[in-house]
């Protein structure tokens, strides 16, 4: 089954993002929960730490970032990212296999 006949069997309650690199997309991906992503994560460490959403930063590279990216004061695209994900980014740096974390994290004035 491919998947999105998982995500029609699945119901409303769960969601199935595909796997966003090689030829597995339609066959592979992670199912979780509607209510819960990676941005709905940094809202519940930013209340823990009591930390500003201002000074948060996302990296990804897959459809599975997309909230985070959006959620983040500056989301940022791996040169490998899915073409959604560029689109909502704030910013694009290399690719994993060329230090585009490295080079990010410059460009951001992190190191």
């Amino acid at each position: 089954k491919d998947t999105d006949g998982v995500a029609k069997d699945i119901g409303d309650f769960f969601q199935v993002v595909r796997y966003s690199f090689g030829n597995a997309a339609s066959t592979s991906g992670e199912i979780t929960c509607r209510k819960y992503n990676k941005a709905t994560g940094m809202e519940e460490i930013l209340a823990f730490l009591g930390g500003d959403r201002a000074d948060t930063i996302a990296i990804g590279d897959g459809d599975n970032d997309l909230e985070m990216i959006e959620y983040a004061a500056v989301g940022v695209a791996m040169g490998n990212a899915t073409p959604l994900l560029k689109s909502a980014a704030d910013m694009h740096t290399d690719d994993i296999d060329s230090d585009g974390i490295a080079k990010a994290f410059s460009k951001l004035g992190l190191i």
